[in-house]
């Protein structure tokens, strides 16, 4: 049993954020999102982007952070997730076939809002 800290946090995560809860979320803010076509519509780096109902969901990485001032996102929990396939060719890096969600959990793991994006990891301004 590994009993290291981040092991201790990773078990405290998934036993107050299940995934099953936030893939439900994510599939709930899609399905609100129901264009004509029967697909999810969402903005991906200001680009409106079709997605399927169906699409395959994935979750990349779940955060607990803690913010030491007041700003938009205050203590709590930050998870990505990636939808659609994931093409596994280039080694520790995931490219979904649509996007990928950012959702953000308050301390109490309450969704208080979503994003999508076509990266997780911003190196530059650009």
């Amino acid at each position: 049993m590994d009993d290291t800290l981040a092991a201790k946090v990773a078990t405290l995560l998934d036993e107050a954020l299940p995934d099953a809860v936030v893939l439900e979320q994510l599939a709930s803010d899609l399905r609100r999102t129901i264009g004509a076509d029967g697909r999810a519509s969402v903005l991906v780096d200001g680009v409106a982007l079709a997605v399927p109902l169906d699409a395959p969901l994935m979750i990349v990485d779940k955060v607990l952070f803690k913010e030491t001032y007041e700003s938009a996102f205050p203590t709590g929990c930050r998870v990505d997730v990636a939808v659609g396939d994931t093409d596994t060719d280039t080694p520790m890096v995931l490219h979904p076939t649509y996007c990928f969600a950012r959702l953000f959990f308050d301390r109490e793991c309450r969704c208080t809002g979503t994003e999508f994006r076509s990266t997780i990891y911003k190196f530059s301004d650009e």
